[in-house]
C-alpha cells in the first residue's frame, strides 16, 4: 500500500462486521453492496480512530473505492479469507450474502457497532450503484488504469483535516502494528 500504511486484515472482525450489517438488514444483501458499506465503515473508523475496522486494503476500482480482499470474495475470486468468514457469512445466491450466526459479535467493540449502525442507517436504502456514485466523489478515488489500484490512506486523513505531522504519526503507528503482526507467534 502506498504512503507507508499497510494495515493488518482482521478476518474475524470483518466477518463479525459483515454479519452485523446483514443482521440489521434482515434479509440477504447484494455482496458488493455489503463490501461498499464495509468500506464506508472502514473509512469512518480510520478517520475517527486512525485504524480501519477490518484492516482490509483500500483500493480504487472502476466502480469506486473499495476493500481489496472483501471485493475479491464478493466477485468469487480467490482471496485470503477462510474459516472465520464462512462461519458468519454465506452466499444464498451467486451475488447475495446472508449472515449465519447471531450469537457472537465479540470481535466488535461498542464503538465499532455504533459506526456500523450509523453507516447502515445512513445508506440502508441505497443501491450498490448509488453507493458507487457516492463514493466516487471521495478524494481518495481515482479511476484505475485496469485492475484495482492501492489508495494512499493519507489522502483520506488529509480530506478529514489531519495535519501532515499527525499523518506521519499515524503512518508510524500503523507501521508498528503491521510489524508486530509479522513477528513469529510462539
Amino acid at each position: 500500500m502506498s504512503g507507508g500504511m499497510r494495515f493488518v486484515f482482521d478476518e474475524e472482525k470483518a466477518a463479525h462486521a459483515a454479519a452485523w450489517l446483514l443482521r440489521r438488514n434482515g434479509e440477504p444483501m447484494p455482496a458488493l453492496k455489503l463490501v461498499a458499506l464495509l468500506y464506508l465503515v472502514d473509512r469512518k473508523s480510520f478517520i475517527e480512530s486512525t485504524y480501519p475496522l477490518t484492516g482490509d486494503e483500500f483500493v480504487a476500482a472502476e466502480d469506486g473505492p473499495t476493500l481489496r480482499t472483501l471485493r475479491q470474495l464478493a466477485l468469487g475470486a480467490p482471496c485470503s479469507v477462510g474459516e472465520e468468514w464462512t462461519r458468519y457469512v454465506q452466499p444464498v445466491t451467486e451475488h447475495q450474502w446472508a449472515h449465519t450466526r447471531e450469537d457472537d459479535f465479540g470481535a466488535l467493540s461498542e464503538r465499532d457497532r455504533e459506526r456500523l449502525d450509523v453507516v447502515f442507517e445512513r445508506h440502508r436504502a441505497a443501491t450498490y450503484d448509488e453507493l458507487c456514485e457516492y463514493t466516487r466523489c471521495f478524494p481518495e478515488w481515482r479511476r484505475p488504469a485496469e485492475a484495482p489500484e492501492p489508495i494512499d490512506p493519507a489522502t483520506i486523513l488529509r480530506d478529514a483535516g489531519y495535519e501532515e505531522i499527525d499523518i506521519e504519526e499515524v503512518t508510524d503507528l500503523v507501521g508498528s502494528v503491521h510489524w508486530l503482526h509479522t513477528l513469529p507467534r510462539q
